[in-house]
């Protein structure tokens, strides 16, 4: 299982084809999680850091690992 943060716009189609295409593997499942961004205090009251949405990406059973940074995860 592999985690990225992808645009809160993108659904779990366009992630699977994306992921397929960026890194050539074959994803068997995509599953999406909506984070809101925490409220942190700053000198001048309180701010907000962005919302996320993160997607957790599982590869076919005998797809080759994801390479990121040059290793092997």
């Amino acid at each position: 299982m592999y985690t990225f943060i992808v645009h809160p716009d993108s659904n779990k189609t366009q992630i699977k084809i994306a992921i397929e295409k960026i890194f050539d593997v074959k994803v068997s499942s995509v599953n999406t999680a909506n984070r809101q961004g925490k409220r942190k205090r700053t000198r001048s009251g309180f701010g907000k850091r962005k919302d996320t949405k993160r997607a957790i990406v599982t590869l076919a059973a005998g797809s080759k690992p994801i390479e990121l940074f040059g290793a092997s995860a």
